[in-house]
């Protein structure tokens, strides 16, 4: 994406009614603050759009190397980050592994090798937007799930964000000659 073509008008435009979308969801409502969480989820963000221009520019080469260096550090980080937290007994560990197999091997190594597969077809830009969609489907499974009230403010933000993959998607017409 960067560098490589000029985005549409179309492009432009449904970039603006996520970001505006995202900003609804996120920001509106009481007056916010900002926290260590949200300080964390932007440089998470930061590192995925940095991760989706990568996936970009290797999407026509090897998938299966990349696909391991993402699960190598991936699984590195969470090899660091884990004795950290506190120890687990035997027990515990035997008890935590099922779940955490399926973890590693459906959610992270099956997602990646799936965004690895469709960003050969999809461009970059595109795929950001389709990122988006992340709030949208927390909102909805957190109201599902856990009873949680959703704001008009950010039921409008999540309309915005389906918008903009709609306009995303939108072909320019062609007259028959």
């Amino acid at each position: 994406a960067l560098g490589r073509e000029k985005p549409s008008a179309r492009l432009v435009s449904a970039i603006a009614l996520a970001l505006a979308g995202l900003y609804m969801m996120s920001f509106s409502g009481s007056a916010y603050k900002a926290m260590l969480g949200d300080l964390i989820v932007l440089a998470g963000s930061f590192f995925w759009a940095l991760q989706i221009i990568a996936v970009d520019r290797a999407a026509s080469g090897d998938l299966y190397s990349l696909l391991f260096l993402e699960s190598f550090f991936t699984a590195l980080g969470a090899s660091l980050v884990a004795p950290a937290t506190r120890s687990l007994t035997a027990t515990e560990v035997v008890a935590v592994l099922p779940p955490l197999v399926y973890l590693a091997t459906v959610c992270t190594i099956g997602a990646n090798a799936l965004q690895l597969y469709g960003q050969r077809y999809v461009r970059s830009v595109v795929a950001a937007l389709i990122y988006l969609l992340e709030p949208v489907f927390a909102a909805a499974f957190s109201c599902a799930a856990l009873g949680e009230a959703v704001r008009a403010d950010q039921a409008a933000g999540a309309a915005l964000i389906l918008a903009s993959m709609t306009v995303s998607s939108l072909r320019a017409e062609r007259t028959l000659s």
